[in-house]
């Protein structure tokens, strides 16, 4: 729970930033999300009552319209050209609602080959993702968009990403270093390349 109402006090104060008299005395030190995010990428990791790795979450702004961000992040056909790794994208069914992709992703030794069952939600500007065959069984994702101000979006992107090949799986030590890293890689990547093509990139960011 105190990650979530992290997040959710880190967005309040990107939104409604305090003033320095307004914060405690030890905040005033310590830089605002909106001066972290002018950086780069903010990346939150989520773990259970356990300690163990639970989802890593993305953040980024991106100088386009929410509309114009969300379209993007929609263009699943598309996403051999601007997504990295992904070389194949099957679109297998697509309402306003739903959609059903096929993705094909290069990665070393055999290729990850797995089916995404999303739930569009145009209204809040939120997208749910959910395994739903092949590889990666269980992993989820959603994307969720914030208009800003001057045409701007904040971009959210959290995931869990489980069930690797046996391989990754035989270099996965107690800390879950191989699992974190991953995630954080693939949300930070992600987020990425949706900045570049919603700003007018095509190419994959490197």
């Amino acid at each position: 729970m105190k990650y979530s109402i992290s997040i959710l006090l880190a967005l309040i104060g990107l939104l409604f930033p305090l003033e320095p008299s307004a914060a405690g005395p030890g905040m005033k030190n310590m830089p605002r999300l909106s001066t972290l995010l002018e950086k780069g990428v903010v990346v939150v990791i989520e773990t259970n009552k356990n300690n163990k790795f639970k989802s890593a979450t993305a953040y980024i702004p991106v100088d386009a319209p929410a509309q114009k961000v969300f379209d993007t992040i929609l263009d699943f056909s598309g996403y051999p050209s601007f997504m990295p790794t992904c070389i194949k994208a099957d679109v297998l069914s697509k309402t306003q609602d739903q959609a059903v992709v096929k993705y094909e992703l290069e990665v070393p030794g055999l290729n990850t080959k797995y089916t995404v069952q999303y739930r569009i939600d145009s209204e809040h500007l939120a997208i749910y993702a959910k395994w739903k065959a092949g590889d990666l069984e269980g992993s989820r994702w959603t994307w969720r968009l914030v208009p800003l101000e001057k045409n701007r979006t904040l971009v959210e992107y959290k995931g869990t990403t489980k069930n690797f090949s046996s391989f990754a799986a035989s270099l996965e030590d107690k800390r879950q270093t191989l699992t974190v890293g991953i995630n954080v890689t693939s949300v930070v990547a992600s987020v990425r390349a949706v900045k570049a093509r919603a700003e007018g990139g095509s190419k994959h960011q490197k």
